[in-house]
């Protein structure tokens, strides 16, 4: 499915001695085809349709062969992945929903320089597209906007208020963004292995209009919702756009989707040099703040000063940051305030740590290069804090304190037992343990 990609609507073709033809191959595999089971035949269309498209063996002439056979499941399989625009045209006029549905996530091109284009299913073009997708069901739209394949320039004109933007109802747009934030498109980089700079711009503008989005939009409930979805994995790239801080300051609230918006915006703040780290760590914001944490290269003093003001949430947002999981102190580190949660919320919840234990197992599997140089280490001063650890410092703690003199000195203590407090400085410690005094 195509927006504007090359139309490949007739037979392909051979030439030979000046008599055009088709590919011998091509009418062996629509005779082998014909002779097969439905079953076998949607199979062949799921796996090695874009081999064979490669190969020039598949051809519109095929395809149109099988639409002859008129069966029900070997249907749904060429609207899920044909790339001819006379097989898409004639599947789609036959008014059946689930075929269009099929049509709208079709991903064939995504794979071969083929594909129908979606005007192609219009006798008026992008104008029968645009007033098809105002007055078609909920179900095709969806299908479209989180097609992964959906054209670079068709989104782009959507995202920046065009012509299906200001034909579709407010929650038509509102179901469309929805769409879009569950779409995989929407959350990876430009990567080529050709050198296309239009491509590369194209496919990068989506993001810059996504972005332009929080300036534009009314601040309501629906939108914040809306939008935070759709920025929560958006690659943070943008071209000139206007201070992103200053756009976040539109959606002010403390309710998540408010506070998600402006920690998405402050992460593209940081991405594209618009703030600086030193900028967002000591903002008075607290989402600007958990953008700094979750994304920002921090050194060890900003670990200490970050989970000093911010405790748990903080943690929530450090445990996330790839930068700190590349060294093995950083991540001791971790471990160790996954711990100290715990032990200041003194219910016996282990979720913190179970968090830091599934992330740690994530990045090990994803990264295996960044534990390399783990290795069992028999002093048990080195190791990390267990469990155990926790609940003999908690008995130690439970003693009565009479003064910060009496918390130093206990600290001291636990420090020459368990080395795995190196990181934390005493202030940050009191701050932690200050409702003992």
């Amino acid at each position: 499915m195509q927006y504007n990609r090359c139309r490949t609507t007739a037979p392909r073709l051979t030439c030979h001695l000046g008599i055009l033809m088709r590919s011998h191959k091509a009418i062996l595999l629509e005779a082998t085809l014909l002779a097969s089971q439905p079953e076998a035949i949607a199979t062949f269309l799921k796996t090695q349709l874009v081999r064979h498209l490669e190969t020039g063996d598949m051809d519109g002439e095929l395809e149109t062969a099988l639409l002859g056979l008129n069966h029900r499941l070997v249907d749904l399989a060429l609207a899920s992945h044909t790339a001819f625009s006379t097989t898409a045209r004639a599947l789609f006029d036959r008014n059946d929903l689930a075929l269009r549905v099929a049509l709208f996530a079709n991903q064939t091109q995504r794979s071969v320089f083929f594909g129908f284009r979606l005007d192609d299913l219009f006798d008026d073009g992008a104008e029968g597209l645009t007033r098809y997708l105002v007055m078609c069901s909920d179900e095709e739209r969806d299908a479209l906007f989180q097609n992964p394949t959906i054209n670079d320039r068709f989104l782009s004109d959507f995202l920046s208020c065009g012509a299906l933007w200001q034909a579709m109802s407010e929650d038509q747009r509102q179901q469309a963004v929805f769409s879009l934030a569950q779409n995989e498109r929407m959350h990876t980089s430009y990567s080529s292995p050709f050198m296309d700079g239009q491509a590369e711009f194209d496919y990068e503008r989506v993001f810059h209009e996504a972005w332009r989005l929080a300036s534009k939009l009314p601040v309501t409930n629906t939108w914040a919702s809306r939008l935070s979805s759709l920025y929560e994995h958006l690659p943070a790239e943008a071209m000139d756009l206007d201070d992103p801080l200053a756009t976040a300051q539109r959606w002010e609230g403390n309710t998540w989707p408010y506070l998600s918006i402006r920690q998405s915006l402050a992460r593209l703040a940081l991405s594209t040099k618009d703030a600086s780290l030193s900028t967002l760590l000591n903002h008075s914001d607290p989402a600007f703040r958990m953008a700094a944490y979750q994304f920002g290269n921090l050194s060890r003093d900003d670990l200490s000063a970050a989970f000093k003001r911010d405790g748990e949430d903080a943690f929530s947002a450090m445990v996330c940051n790839e930068h700190l999981w590349r060294d093995i102190e950083y991540r001791n580190a971790l471990h160790d305030m996954a711990w100290c949660v715990i032990s200041e919320q003194n219910d016996g919840s282990l979720d913190t740590a179970n968090r830091f234990n599934a992330i740690r197992d994530r990045m090990a599997s994803t990264h295996p290069e960044w534990f390399a140089e783990e290795q069992a280490d028999t002093d048990p001063g080195s190791a990390p804090a267990s469990k155990a650890d926790i609940e003999a410092i908690g008995k130690q703690l439970e003693q009565p304190i009479d003064s910060v003199a009496s918390m130093k000195q206990m600290i001291e203590e636990v420090h020459k037992q368990r080395g795995w407090l190196w990181w934390l400085s005493l202030g940050t410690l009191i701050g932690v343990f200050a409702t003992r005094l």
